[in-house]
């Protein structure tokens, strides 16, 4: 059997690509019949993972030849939801190697088989839930492994308002540290760093009283607002420069901005604007891909966290 390490993270490709399937299933016709061969990618991978490994060999070249391959494997597997394999085999050859574009209703047919096969089979073959496998432990940036584990099991337990919370922070926490680690001294910003934040010191102001004596009436209040208007939007700005800079999606950064909330950071501790939006498991399990994925592309590049990588269990 392959080791635990190896076996985690070829699954969690696998759900990434299923993950991705199903967001291109979602796009318009005609660009949602890719998602066919994400789809039949993802389950193809899965068989040839699981033919490895409970026989230590990958024995198929076809894929509904995996069905007879895993029954007499070392460790035999009968393959559980062998209709919807085969339905979902149909309609990718069909496109492939037909070339007919499969409709809507078609689309959400391979959506559902794709994920009730992974439902049925990968804890008998692998000890371990289809919903549970995800790329978070891949993530290097220690703080944002962290809330992306906390926003996971709220996401579980259907706490969806702490969830989001969570992933939040934790795209703050990755950006900080991508911040952090590229600094290159006292007296000389990141390069991802492109405004100053705060640069009237507005922040360390004490908007109750002027030189002793108390504002009038509401005017504390209105330039404390003030102040909070023009953080927010430096932030804004310089979020938004890192992310062109770092070869990030913007238009899933935008949709994850629309989705989460405003997360800010004093000298100790994250804090979320409250109250809390309440967003779908859907929406919730897109967001934390996008902060997966943002992660996994960083680490790729020259700037890597210092925290150093995840040990996976």
């Amino acid at each position: 059997m392959l080791a635990r390490d190896v076996l985690l993270r070829r699954l969690a490709f696998i759900r990434y690509l299923y993950d991705l399937a199903v967001q291109q299933s979602r796009q318009p016709e005609p660009l949602q019949a890719a998602s066919v061969l994400t789809f039949h990618d993802s389950m193809e991978l899965f068989l040839d993972l699981a033919s490895e490994h409970l026989s230590g060999k990958r024995a198929a070249s076809n894929f509904m030849d995996y069905v007879p391959v895993l029954a007499a494997a070392a460790t035999p597997y009968q393959l559980s939801d062998r209709g919807p394999m085969q339905a979902v085999n149909d309609v990718r050859n069909s496109l492939k190697h037909k070339g007919v574009i499969p409709g809507g209703l078609t689309i959400e047919s391979c959506r559902a088989n794709a994920g009730a096969f992974f439902l049925s089979n990968t804890q008998p073959i692998f000890g371990t839930g289809f919903d549970q496998i995800s790329m978070v432990d891949l993530v290097q940036c220690a703080e944002a492994r962290a809330r992306l584990v906390n926003g996971q099991k709220h996401l579980e337990s259907g706490d969806r308002e702490n969830a989001i919370a969570e992933i939040a922070i934790s795209y703050r926490a990755l950006i900080d540290d991508v911040t952090r680690n590229t600094s290159t001294g006292a007296l000389r910003r990141s390069p991802f760093e492109f405004v100053e934040l705060d640069p009237f010191g507005l922040g360390s102001l004490d908007f109750s009283r002027r030189g002793g004596e108390p504002f009038p009436s509401g005017a504390g209040r209105a330039l404390e607002g003030f102040a909070d208007d023009v953080q927010r939007s430096l932030e804004s700005m310089q979020d938004a420069l890192a992310i062109l800079c770092l070869g990030l999606d913007y238009n899933r950064y935008a949709e994850f901005i629309r989705l989460t909330p405003y997360v800010s950071r004093d000298r100790t501790e994250y804090d979320v604007r409250k109250p809390v939006p309440k967003r779908s498991s859907e929406e919730c399990r897109r967001c934390l891909d996008f902060v997966v994925e943002s992660a996994l592309r960083i680490q790729e590049s020259a700037f890597t966290s210092s925290t150093g990588p995840s040990t996976t269990p």
